[in-house]
């Protein structure tokens, strides 16, 4: 738990704790590689729901729970070489979250608040290599995740995959 007088988390000993909760997926799949599935080739839908009950001090604890959680990702087949994958997260944690001022050279805390981000790919391939870019963050969404640490903003990824043929030939 944060304490304010030290300004530090302190481990804390947990007489009980309960989670009950429940998660669900639904997917969806075109067959084939003309028509619908260059629109959608796949979609993948989860939820999750947690609801912890934890004996602990009201204190900012540094792990908050996640209660909701929504994760969506969509390929698309935009030729035989050309696919898209876009992932479409929802997140809403509980507690808050603690963070510093250094205009007041303070800490303090923040209610948690749910946030929404998105990711997505593109890669062409051939036979023999793969090129792709991959795209986290795309809309540069400021959001704290858990343990209070600020998580980056957009940020892009270029790479070039070689699909080599070992032959197996026996000595």
């Amino acid at each position: 738990m944060w304490s304010y007088q030290t300004n530090r988390y302190s481990p804390v000993n947990l007489s009980s704790y309960s989670s009950t909760g429940f998660s669900s997926a639904v997917s969806w799949s075109v067959p084939g590689n003309r028509g619908m599935n260059r629109l959608i080739k796949s979609l993948n839908i989860n939820y999750m729901f947690l609801n912890v009950q934890k004996s602990a001090p009201d204190e900012v604890s540094k792990y908050n729970n996640l209660k909701h959680k929504i994760a969506v990702s969509i390929n698309q087949q935009i030729t035989g070489k050309l696919l898209l994958r876009w992932f479409i997260n929802y997140q809403d944690r509980e507690g808050e979250v603690i963070t510093f001022d250094a205009m007041e050279m303070k800490y303090y805390s923040l209610d948690n608040h749910p946030f929404w981000f998105v990711d997505g790919s593109i890669t062409w391939s051939t036979k023999y290599m793969e090129i792709y870019s991959e795209i986290s963050n795309i809309f540069n969404t400021r959001y704290i995740d858990a343990g209070s640490v600020v998580q980056p903003g957009r940020w892009i990824k270029v790479g070039l995959n070689f699909k080599l043929k070992v032959d197996k030939k026996s000595p």
